[in-house]
Order: structure tokens, then C-alpha cells, then sequence
């Protein structure tokens, strides 16, 4: 059917089979850009961008990669069904087999790596890396996951990192979960270290093998040094019951102050003892 369109190639059973205008294109593979009509694609695959009509500066290259786009815009699509059921997102880059194949109206995603975001739909704006990185998000947005599995349960939540092998941020929106194995929930928590463990609202935990929350939320806590184990919200703990703190300067506090032994070298200023001391201690 082609009738004006010019510098196009075709190789292939029906490849560009209703081009009547387009321009610069490349369709290779059996009804590889069957349906298109328009400019500057390149498809390449059996049924690779099939569907495509009006979309345009559009790349697929795998089977059936890009088959259902339609009219969508600045696609990159590589990998076995890369891609496949997209018709209406724009600005996507898809590498991997089966990456973002049931991907329908998600914009500006990037999903590199074997079935990563395989399940999104309408997600947009995340950059997934790894093989099944997002696995199975579907319409969260702002989310970043670098790593084997990173973010693999993440449906809906937004604006999360995960970095680190099989590492999580998940049930709630703005985590931070970094290292192998790292797992931040509940929202606006951030988890450095490998395989621990963070779940509740607005806590920070930095260390190894650390656990804050558990099975039972807890919020603004914070866990510093390997080990470490909270239990209760607001509490802030160093380390665990075998580590020695030291401070090498002033402690000053506006609360109480409970110890066993306290060994400071430097002013301790202690307001709400009676009477209140100032003074050295070692």
C-alpha cells in the first residue's frame, strides 16, 4: 500500500504491509509495523510494533516487542515481548525479556533487566535495574530499584528506593531501603544495611542485621550499630546490650537520665537531677 512514503525498508510476510506515507522507517520480521503510517520507527521481530499507526520515533526490537502500541511516542522497546501490551504510554525504555509487557498507559518508565516491571500498568516515571526488579508494581509511580529483585513486591506505593539485592521498600510511600537483603516499610523509612529491617513510620536504621519494629510498627525510631533491636516508638538505641558507648565530649540533656553506670569524659549536664549536677565524670 505504500504510495508516497519514501527511504523506508521493509523485509518481511506483510512487514509495513499499510505504510501509505511514512518516512525513514525499518520494519524486518513477519507484520513488523504492519498498521504503521507515520515517521522514524524502526521495528524489528516478528509482529514487533504491529499494531502501530501514529506512533511515532518509536524502536522495538524482539518478538512481538511493541506489538499493541498504537499511538505512543519515544519508545524503546528490546527483548522478547518488550513492551508488548503498551498502547498508550510515551517515553518509555523497556530491555529485557517480558519488561514492561503488560505496561498500557505508564509513562517515562525505565525497566531494565528479565521481567522487570512485568506487572505495571499505568505506573509511571520509575527506573527499575536489575532481573524482575518492580516485579510486580502496577501502578506505583517514582519509584527507583537497582538490583536482583530489588522492590519485587511493590504494588502501588510511590516515591521508594531500594538498592541492593532482593532489598524492599514497601507498605507506604518515600522508604529508603539500601544493601543486600534491606527491607524498609511503612513510610518515610530509611534502612542502610544488610538484611535489616525497618517497619513503621519515620525511622532511620543504619547497621547490619538490625530489626526496629518487627511484626509491630513502630515510629520515629532510630537503630544505629548491628544488632540493634527496637521495640518501642521514639526510641533512639546504639548498638546492643554487649556495646560500650562512648561519647568524648558533652552530654547535655532536657530530660531524665536513668543508668546503671555512666562514664564520661567531658561536662555532663544533668537539668532535672536533684539538686542538678555540673561537672566533670570518668
Amino acid at each position: 500500500f505504500n504510495s508516497s512514503g519514501k527511504e523506508n525498508t521493509f523485509v518481511g510476510n506483510f512487514a509495513g504491509n499499510l505504510n501509505v506515507t511514512g518516512l525513514f522507517t525499518s520494519f524486518f520480521g513477519s507484520f513488523a509495523g504492519n498498521n504503521n503510517k507515520v515517521d522514524g520507527s524502526s521495528f524489528f521481530g516478528y509482529r514487533a510494533g504491529t499494531s502501530n499507526g501514529t506512533g511515532l520515533r518509536n524502536s522495538f526490537f524482539g518478538f512481538q516487542a511493541g506489538e499493541a502500541n498504537q499511538s505512543d511516542n519515544d519508545n524503546s522497546f528490546f527483548g522478547y515481548k518488550a513492551g508488548n501490551n503498551s498502547f498508550s504510554g510515551s517515553g518509555n525504555s523497556f530491555f529485557g525479556s517480558s519488561a514492561g509487557i503488560v505496561n498500557s498507559t505508564g509513562d517515562q518508565n525505565s525497566f531494565f533487566g528479565s521481567s522487570s516491571g512485568l506487572a505495571n500498568n499505568s505506573g509511571s516515571e520509575n527506573a527499575f535495574f536489575g532481573e524482575k526488579s518492580g516485579f510486580i508494581n502496577t501502578t506505583g509511580t517514582g519509584n527507583t530499584f537497582f538490583g536482583f529483585r530489588a522492590g519485587e513486591t511493590t504494588v502501588s506505593d510511590s516515591f521508594n528506593t531500594a538498592l541492593g539485592y532482593r532489598s524492599l521498600a514497601v507498605s507506604g510511600n518515600g522508604n529508603i531501603a539500601v544493601g543486600s537483603g534491606a527491607v524498609a516499610a511503612g513510610g518515610f523509612t530509611t534502612t542502610v544495611g544488610y538484611n535489616s529491617f525497618g517497619n513503621g513510620l519515620d525511622n532511620t536504621i543504619l547497621g547490619s542485621n538490625i530489626t526496629v519494629g518487627g511484626g509491630t510498627p513502630v515510629n520515629h525510631s532510630t537503630a544505629i550499630g548491628s544488632d540493634a533491636v527496637v521495640t518501642t516508638s521514639n526510641t533512639i538505641m546504639l548498638g546492643t546490650n554487649i556495646d560500650t558507648v562512648r561519647v568524648p565530649k558533652d552530654i547535655i540533656t532536657a530530660g531524665t537520665a536513668k543508668s546503671n553506670v555512666v562514664q564520661v569524659t567531658g561536662a555532663m549536664f544533668l537539668p532535672y537531677l536533684t539538686p542538678p549536677l555540673l561537672g566533670d565524670f570518668q
